[in-house]
């Protein structure tokens, strides 16, 4: 196959992706939308704040599913050659597991530097429902959000973000646009205008876990920097209980 012919190829499967992105998001806010009115109307309750309490749970499990289902149906298409991209070689799974340990940890560390930066020169402050509706509310619930991290979020954000959008855009335009271009979009997907530096954060994290990906070309590392720094988050908003 001649090269403008590879070109065109990868220009086509960005395109791709830009559409799967925009139906992801739609999906995923349709979605939202569809389960938070069902509560209200089936309890009667008015408080939104109270009704993503009891079902922020059902939303993340339905996004997380919306985004492996545009994963599964784009990636047969796109990665018949490249299925190494996910998961690597399983000699070397160890080592993955201990590189992602301390990319999540980094991670962390930057992501909490980043916010207590913005909050400094904006005076920004996390809104209260945002706590009230993702903290764990006992020990069981912690437990059932640390077990929907590790084998829903992490591994499905990693495998769409990183493995899908990031793989497809350095094939078109190479390593340094990939990377950006999936940390982008891996920000404005978790945006929210009430707590708009998350998307900063988001983006930061996007840039560390893409650029691991890229070097590594093994998804299992940045499932777990990913699983490791969601995993801090939630213990950190549990014990705000006491």
């Amino acid at each position: 196959m001649s090269q403008e012919r590879l070109v065109r190829h990868d220009r086509r499967d960005g395109m791709l992706i830009i559409g799967v992105t925009i139906a992801a998001f739609v999906s995923i806010n349709v979605l939202d939308l569809i389960v938070l009115t069902a509560y209200l109307l089936y309890t009667g309750k008015v408080n939104v704040v109270e009704a993503l309490k009891e079902t922020i749970l059902i939303q993340i499990i339905l996004n997380e599913l919306t985004l492996f289902f545009w994963f599964l149906a784009s990636a047969k298409h796109l990665f018949q050659k490249n299925i190494k991209y996910f998961y690597g070689e399983s000699a070397a799974l160890r080592k993955e597991i201990l590189i992602g340990l301390g990319i999540g940890l980094t991670g962390f560390f930057l992501a909490t530097l980043t916010a207590a930066f913005i909050e400094r020169v904006t005076g920004f402050k996390v809104p209260t429902y945002f706590i009230e509706v993702f903290k764990p509310t006992s020990m069981e619930n912690l437990l059932v959000w640390i077990l929907t991290i590790w084998f829903l979020v992490a591994p499905v954000e990693e495998l769409f973000f990183r493995g899908l959008i990031q793989t497809v855009m350095e094939g078109w335009r190479g390593g340094f646009f990939g990377v950006s271009v999936s940390s982008l979009i891996f920000g404005l997907i978790h945006f929210s205008p009430d707590l708009w530096p998350r998307s900063i954060v988001v983006f930061i994290l996007g840039i560390l876990y893409g650029s691991v990906f890229h070097q590594r070309k093994n998804i299992s590392s940045c499932w777990v920097a990913h699983g490791i720094n969601d995993t801090i988050v939630s213990l950190m908003l549990f014990f705000l209980q006491a």
